[in-house]
């Protein structure tokens, strides 16, 4: 790999490890060697092409070599450097938790259009992972306390990690709950969740840096593909305030009118969340 060849730069790292991982089936290699020169270098993306002609230490060399050999193997970007970025904040992430997505940046950034940073929010985050959803609406919303419950300890290890780094761990209590089974004592003022909702064959046609690394317990759930909406639905009396409301991610406009169909009998408003490419990412529901 990089070390064959002597006084290697910034260069000729970034147009060979570019090559390199494409033909190792990288969807983005220009982004991805940036991203793990930013990293090694601890620069910008601007220094990377300003200072292009630098050259590399033995040790940053190593450093690049290891990261690359990874991501070759098929291990997602986001595990190799332990972290990834969302709604431009940085969460710590590994195989324990699902890697945050655009999709869900789409719901946040939906919920906090409709509410009010001046108010005394409580807020459940219902399959919480690395914390980000929970955490992201901390942050947003200066007043807001939360919940976020898992069923995973790993993962709320890392949610707490997260939330110890951006400074709002005494604004949410994480708790290992199966929300299947159980549900917290007490009321909220918004749920929030992408839980899991991916059916066994659409998981079976999954590309192979989904389905070999991240977590199939956030994906899928055991049987029935609308399973955890359904208990949403089944529990919302028990937990939420009057005039609450659902922020839920759906796999697709696919999933649409099914998930639709399970709460229009207790909720009078349902906003369908779309994204950019007009695909169905999420509802709002009060």
């Amino acid at each position: 790999m990089v070390e064959k060849k002597q006084n290697w730069r910034i260069i000729d790292v970034l147009n060979w490890a570019k090559e390199y991982l494409k033909n190792k089936g990288a969807e983005s290699p220009q982004i991805e060697v940036e991203w793990i020169l930013r990293e090694v270098l601890d620069c910008s993306r601007m220094d990377l092409y300003l200072d292009h002609e630098k050259p590399l230490s033995n040790a940053e060399l190593s450093k690049i070599r290891k990261y690359l050999k990874q991501r070759a193997s098929g291990k997602p970007i986001q595990y190799v450097l332990g972290y990834t970025e969302f709604y431009g904040l940085r969460f710590n992430v590994d195989p324990s938790v699902l890697i945050p997505r655009p999709e869900t940046e789409l719901i946040v950034e939906n919920l906090v259009k409709e509410l009010s940073d001046n108010k005394d929010l409580k807020i459940l985050d219902i399959g919480t992972g690395s914390g980000n959803i929970i955490i992201t609406l901390m942050h947003e919303l200066g007043n807001a306390t939360g919940v976020g419950i898992d069923i995973s300890q790993d993962a709320l290890k890392r949610a707490k990690q997260n939330s110890r780094m951006h400074q709002v761990q005494d604004r949410i209590d994480f708790k290992a709950m199966d929300i299947l089974n159980d549900y917290p004592d007490e009321k909220f003022d918004i749920i929030v969740s992408n839980p899991p909702y991916i059916s066994e064959e659409k998981y079976e046609e999954l590309p192979p840096h989904i389905k070999d690394h991240e977590p199939e317990y956030a994906l899928k759930p055991e049987s029935d593909p609308l399973i955890y909406y359904k208990r949403i639905n089944e529990i919302a009396s028990q937990i939420l305030k009057d005039e609450a409301m659902l922020a839920l991610e759906i796999g697709g406009t696919y999933q649409e009118k099914a998930v639709k169909n399970i709460f229009e009998n207790k909720f009078s408003t349902i906003e369908i969340i779309k994204d950019y490419l007009g695909q169905s990412r999420g509802l709002l529901i009060n």
